[in-house]
């Protein structure tokens, strides 16, 4: 067994809020855990690869709770699909025993609570006297209804329930604790994040008719110098924020005092929306007339380390 059985730990070492020497209340738990050290290998015999892992069991409370009303929403569903069943009428048909219970598991196949939801089944035959009709005679025919009734495995779901919010994290660092893996793996760099821009409003990779492949690689690559501008804006204003421990607000429409600490490229650039340069001749005089900066816009200008005279430059 690995160090610090059932650990707990919590928000402070999230590490998305800034520090703060105020007093506050107590930190609120977010997840509980414990680590495993196992022994690994690889081949057989002297020619066999021995290494140990650490395994780190973790057990997110809010990702539990976002499983939980996912398993609630698909029990749901899976009731009333199943007692559609039992409705009759026109354009309806009447199933048998056995047509009702391969629709049944059907369902519960299709919302994966098979072993969540108990069914039941009730067969009630009735005798329908049918009178002659144009070349018809009168007949009785035996009409077979099945009703199907539902109820919830109490003990399936309290066992579903204590398996929802655990995830394992694997690593090879046998003194990383379970604080500082849950850490690591919250702010790790994503490259797929980047490349989805790619898709996005600010870059606009769409399926176009290129002739050639060359032409195809060409505007990737003269797209992928734009990406690169969009990562070095959002990497440096993060940057600059976390080193003076502060958040940016202002960015958010329709909230402008939600702050954040990892603003987005496109949020960057979405405040410098409405700028103009109206240039006109007046009395033979070519004049410029330059929008003011707003007090979010300097702020991000000196994020990035720029001084406004670049700006106001354009007046020149």
């Amino acid at each position: 067994m690995g160090r610090n059985p059932y650990a707990k730990w919590n928000t402070q070492i999230k590490g998305n809020e800034p520090a703060s020497e105020e007093p506050s209340a107590p930190p609120e738990v977010i997840a509980e855990g414990f680590d495993v050290t196992m022994t690994q290998s690889l081949g057989d015999g002297v020619e066999a690869f021995t290494w140990k892992e650490n395994w780190l069991v973790v057990h997110s409370f809010k990702q539990g709770d976002r499983q939980r009303k996912s398993l609630d929403k698909r029990i749901e569903k899976a009731t009333d699909s199943i007692a559609e069943l039992n409705v009759t009428g026109r354009g309806r048909k009447r199933l048998s025993v056995d047509e009702t219970v391969d629709a049944v598991q059907q369902i519960l196949k299709r919302y994966k609570v098979t072993q969540l939801v108990q069914v039941d089944y009730e067969t009630t035959t009735q005798t329908i006297q049918k009178r002659a009709y144009k070349d018809k005679p009168a007949r009785t025919l035996t009409v077979t209804t099945v009703t199907v009734t539902t109820r919830l495995n109490p003990e399936a779901y309290q066992h579903a329930l204590q398996l929802l919010g655990w995830r394992v994290y694997a690593s090879n660092d046998l003194n990383l604790t379970v604080p500082e893996a849950v850490y690591g793996y919250r702010n790790e760099y994503l490259i797929e994040r980047c490349f989805g821009r790619y898709k996005g409003k600010s870059l606009g990779l769409t399926p176009i008719y290129l002739t050639t492949d060359e032409r195809v690689k060409g505007l990737i690559r003269l797209l992928s110098l734009g990406l690169r501008i969009l990562c070095l804006l959002e990497f440096s204003v993060r940057c600059a924020l976390e080193l003076d421990s502060q958040k940016l607000s202002g960015l958010y429409a329709g909230n402008p005092k939600r702050a954040t600490v990892q603003p987005t490229a496109e949020l960057l650039l979405r405040a410098f929306r409405g700028i103009t340069l109206t240039i006109m001749e007046i009395n033979g005089v070519c004049q410029r007339f330059l929008s003011p900066l707003s007090e979010l816009q300097q702020r991000i200008l000196r994020l990035l380390g720029v001084s406004d005279d670049i700006y106001l430059a354009l007046t020149g």
